[in-house]
């Protein structure tokens, strides 16, 4: 992610980035905004707001290039316990967080041509051909909803809709 593919609320995938090899707008939640930062930081030489550069950035060799591709798996990878646990959960990828989060999606009630567009996926059948929707308003109240969801879980609050996973004491 670099600070000129976002525009507001939204970060648009460029085509040579896209898995499907079709540019994405993904909305960017509260939760995504926090976890960004700003946008512009203070150049050490001209004391003036520069862009910001990659989001997440190579911490090895230069921020002047993104993070790896496979730096997120590997972190996992090296973060399992003996008892076979990462971060304290059971062992897991990044691709079972898009799962997770397009599983929930479908449970609070998002139709899967919704949960398809916020996951970037292609078109199927005619619906490629006649329906151009590229579902930005739907996508944002599904992400919305589903950073609702996931704050409740990670705080553990109960809502009418959300039960909590905790451990009861022993």
């Amino acid at each position: 992610m670099h600070t000129n593919e976002i525009d507001d609320r939204w970060w648009t995938i460029p085509v040579e980035r896209s898995k499907n090899k079709k540019a994405h707008r993904g909305y960017l939640a509260d939760t995504a905004i926090g976890l960004i930062g700003p946008l512009k930081v203070m150049d050490d030489d001209t004391k003036e707001m520069k862009p910001k550069g990659f989001i997440f950035p190579c911490r090895i060799h230069t921020k002047d290039k993104p993070m790896a591709r496979l730096a997120i798996s590997r972190a996992l990878l090296r973060n399992v316990s003996p008892a076979g646990l990462t971060l304290g959960v059971a062992s897991f990828t990044p691709h079972d967080l898009r799962r997770t989060a397009a599983t929930c999606m479908s449970q609070i009630g998002f139709m899967d041509e919704v949960i398809d567009a916020v996951l970037n996926h292609s078109k199927q059948g005619v619906i490629r051909t006649y329906n151009l929707n590229r579902y930005d308003k739907e996508k944002q109240q599904a992400l919305e909803a589903w950073e609702r969801k996931l704050n409740s879980i990670i705080n553990a609050t109960v809502s009418a809709k959300v039960i909590p996973i905790t451990r009861k004491a022993a």
